[in-house]
């Protein structure tokens, strides 16, 4: 259950934990949620699922859309919502920037997260330089090319605007070489 802690929460909260391993050999994971019936191993029963639908309420956060790259919505934590990353490693910085190594929280995968304070990406600029960032934010969900290191989400909060990508293990020699990704000595993020 520690992998799919918010199925767990709704499953137990309509009286149902003695499916949690249909789930899992479902292959259903808290990255799904929301769900909607259909979404729902086939062999629950239609107030089973119904159920589960109407109570996943207690569960669904901004930190689960925050993951879902081009289907999520750019997240807005206020001042005493928790980040849903924890920081493992500083992986570079630039004049305005910071990139370190994230774990999410949420699906316990590792990301590249860029962070910019928004007193500095916002400086001058108000209302109109938050919608370009928005604006830069949608042009990222609809690139897909195997050269483009893949967008995963963003968020703003009180101190920072933050934009989520895949984190990739390679040596950058071999990758640029041969185009493969498959050795952990090198990030590229």
């Amino acid at each position: 259950w520690s992998k799919v802690p918010r199925t767990y929460i709704v499953l137990r909260t309509i009286g149902r934990l003695n499916l949690l391993g249909e789930f899992i050999d479902f292959g259903f994971c808290d990255y799904y949620l929301p769900v909607t019936p259909r979404d729902l191993p086939n062999s629950l029963s239609p107030k089973i699922r119904s159920d589960f639908v109407s109570a996943q309420h207690i569960i669904l956060t901004k930190s689960v859309d925050l993951e879902k790259g081009e289907r999520g919505r750019h997240c807005h934590f206020k001042k005493d919502e928790p980040l849903p990353f924890e920081s493992k490693e500083k992986l570079g910085s630039g004049g305005f920037s910071q990139v370190d190594r994230v774990l999410s929280l949420t699906s316990f995968k590792e990301y590249a997260r860029k962070r910019v304070a928004r007193s500095t990406g916002f400086r001058g600029g108000g209302k109109e330089a938050i919608k370009a960032f928005i604006s830069e934010i949608q042009v990222l969900k609809s690139l897909k090319h195997r050269h483009v290191v893949e967008f995963v989400g963003s968020y703003t909060d009180t101190k920072y605007m933050g934009l989520v990508s895949r984190l990739y293990r390679c040596y950058r020699e071999h990758y640029f070489r041969h185009g493969e990704r498959n050795d952990p000595k090198i990030l590229c993020a």
